[in-house]
């Protein structure tokens, strides 16, 4: 691979370790109709054996140094390209139903990166991500623990994640001063109303330390609570994605009884 100086602004840390760079392209578990997208592939240490199966590929790197590196790669493959672009600016229409999502995130826009693909209108089937170690215990985060949060219940709305394995800051260059984590996200389930559930999840959890009856007020400020006895007395980390679910429901109905 050719090297390029990390950009400490763009929180480029180049994956090394050939070992760690298998096991994420082999999490991926690539079938010969998957369309990949590479998130910030850099001096393609996954688009190298990403490639090694020649299928459809689309690496989204901001960086134009690192553009000329995977365009090289990329030209040996008739299916693969390279968009020179911010992910976060690039059309979410993008994924496809066949598509798997991976990338090595820079944590500073690794929960904008998710959102983006939670709100996408086609899911991808899976996305492996390598994140900060704290930032992967909380996007797997349980009900009933402090670890449950925003991003753990948004993505359980919609699937389900789960940490692979930790990598050492031995395995980058330069070292981050944090131990990574290799995340898999995957989708099951359909929601209509992902947004507004999330309205109500963001509010109950900008307030996490309250009980609901308090953190989402706005909500009830015109229904029966007494109704709501058996929930409201909660706080947000003690519901799961189904339980948000049910009590929009709950207080949609309520409002339209009246």
């Amino acid at each position: 691979m050719e090297r390029i100086k990390p950009y400490k602004s763009l929180g480029q840390n180049f994956l090394t370790d050939m070992n760690i760079r298998k096991k994420i392209v082999d999490a991926l578990d690539i079938q010969p109709d998957d369309n990949i997208i590479e998130i910030g592939p850099g001096t393609g240490a996954l688009t190298e054996l990403i490639l090694e199966h020649d299928i459809d590929y689309t690496g989204i790197e901001i960086d134009k140094r690192a553009v000329e590196i995977i365009g090289k790669m990329c030209a040996k493959h008739k299916s693969a390209r390279v968009i020179n672009e911010d992910i976060l600016k690039t059309d979410s229409e993008i994924i496809k139903s066949n598509t798997k999502v991976v990338g090595n995130l820079p944590y500073y826009i690794t929960s904008s990166i998710i959102f983006k693909i939670l709100e996408a209108k086609e899911k991808p089937i899976t996305s492996i991500f390598m994140v900060q170690k704290e930032v992967g215990i909380r996007i797997a985060g349980k009900q009933n623990t402090r670890d449950n949060g925003i991003l753990a219940i948004a993505i359980s709305l919609l699937g389900q994640s789960k940490i692979l394995f930790d990598v050492s800051p031995n395995c980058f260059f330069p070292k981050p001063k944090v131990t990574s984590s290799v995340i898999q996200i995957s989708f099951h389930r359909e929601l209509d109303n992902f947004k507004e559930v999330m309205a109500l999840v963001k509010m109950a959890f900008n307030q996490r330390r309250k009980t609901l009856s308090n953190s989402i007020s706005a909500y009830l400020s015109d229904i029966d609570k007494s109704k709501f006895t058996d929930i409201l007395g909660k706080r947000a980390e003690q519901l799961s994605a189904d339980d948000f679910i049910d009590l929009l429901n709950r207080i949609n109905a309520e409002k339209n009884n009246k």
